[in-house]
């Protein structure tokens, strides 16, 4: 495996961070300030070049400081760069950067998101977990049977649908979502609080094996490092966020587990709850998080359109057709916001459009398309009707659904 300049500048980047005194605040600061026009700068950039920018762009005397120390041990941080590299060669590690068209949509739409992360395995997951919707699945590491049965049941039926299942790694819970995914032939995505290469919990060797050759691994922790404590919250944030809904299989009172599920309300995202005995100790974590405004996980169904719902929102598709009688290029996003905003100047072929979009998710019946879309039922019966006859829709079981995709 060999590495471009940008992967090793991507690279170089992470040992700064790992190695110096340079932290996410002094990140943000040099940004803002404009000293940083990328990460990247850090190993593009001369130091006196970098820091002559810095004495006059208004850095506070902290950010500065820690910018000037950071600089002087920069050979150091070279060097480690180097064993990080050496071992994302041995290991087939890729290396990845928010300026990278390979960086996760869920991160991307959040703050706090690594500028690199560390990937083995199958890239491809990523986009599809972008097209086709990712649930987030998270639990205790010693979990009940019920909830092991709940997990598999459901992660066996979101991964069929195609949306992938994200998890730790971990045991109990995450381990039980990782194979279901698996055996019904879905995708899965692990992400990790250590290196890529570094397999924890030892026993969980033969899943991090079939997960790094099949599906993907995730890191924001460089290749060769060990896992403390302090990462696996840090960890919880970026499995919350590439989710589009978050479930809770199970969590004590103080679970890790309660982490991801604050990060995922704190980013926007549902999140559901198994219910469970309201006496069983390993179960009031969630029972606390039900109190507190979490849904209760009992239809798969409700899930699945809440994914669909992110998934609508998402394209960024430009469609060509017959639009006020001239051809014209129309950016699905603007025809979504005229809908909201002023529907009587949309034209019959973009309302099409419109209805082709949220079948494009899954099959709804003339009632769940009235809902999304709210207009007049005679009109939507007339779409429906010409679409039909047209032979772009089908109607069979109760639901329409999209014959030409």
């Amino acid at each position: 495996m060999s590495f471009t300049e940008e992967m090793i500048a991507d690279c170089f980047y992470v040992s700064m961070r790992m190695n110096t005194i340079l932290d996410g605040v002094t990140v943000f600061e040099l940004f803002e300030k404009g000293v940083l026009t990328s990460h990247k700068d850090f190993y593009c950039v001369d130091p006196k070049v970098m820091m002559d920018k810095a004495s006059i762009s208004g850095l506070t005397s902290k950010a500065f400081h820690k910018l000037e120390e950071s600089l002087k041990v920069r050979d150091k941080a070279y060097e480690v760069m180097k064993r990080y590299l050496h071992i994302a060669e041995r290991e087939h590690i890729e290396i990845y950067s928010c300026e990278s068209e390979v960086y996760p949509y869920g991160w991307r739409e959040q703050r706090g998101m690594p500028k690199v992360y560390f990937a083995k395995g199958n890239t491809d997951l990523l986009k599809i977990a972008q097209t086709q919707g990712a649930v987030s699945v998270v639990g205790s590491r010693d979990p009940s049977r019920y909830a092991m049965y709940a997990t598999d049941k459901y992660c066996t039926e979101f991964a069929s649908k195609g949306i992938v299942i994200v998890s730790g790694l971990a045991m109990g819970i995450d381990r039980v979502a990782h194979e279901s995914a698996m055996k019904c032939g879905g995708h899965t995505i692990g992400i990790v609080a250590g290196g890529v290469d570094n397999i924890y919990p030892a026993s969980n060797k033969d899943l991090y094996s079939e997960m790094g050759r099949n599906q993907l691994i995730l890191s924001e922790m460089p290749p060769g490092q060990k896992i403390i404590k302090q990462y696996f919250p840090s960890r919880n944030r970026l499995i919350s966020a590439l989710g589009d809904v978050s479930l809770i299989m199970e969590a004590g009172e103080f679970s890790g587990t309660l982490h991801t599920a604050s990060y995922a309300a704190s980013q926007g995202k549902d999140v559901f709850v198994l219910p469970n005995n309201i006496y069983y100790e390993n179960a009031i974590g969630g029972m606390k998080l039900l109190g507190d405004g979490a849904e209760v996980l009992f239809d798969s169904e409700v899930v699945i359109d809440r994914v669909c719902s992110q998934l609508v929102y998402r394209c960024e598709e430009t469609y060509v057709g017959k639009l006020d009688g001239s051809e014209k290029i129309s950016n699905l996003n603007v025809i979504r916001k005229l809908s909201q905003e002023s529907p009587e100047k949309l034209s019959d072929e973009e309302w099409k459009i419109l209805i082709g979009d949220i079948l494009s998710v899954k099959p709804l019946s003339m009632d769940e398309i009235n809902v999304k879309l709210k207009m007049p039922f005679y009109r939507l019966s007339t779409y429906l009707t010409e679409m039909e006859n047209e032979g772009t829709i089908e109607y069979k079981g109760g639901k329409y659904t999209l014959t030409l995709v």
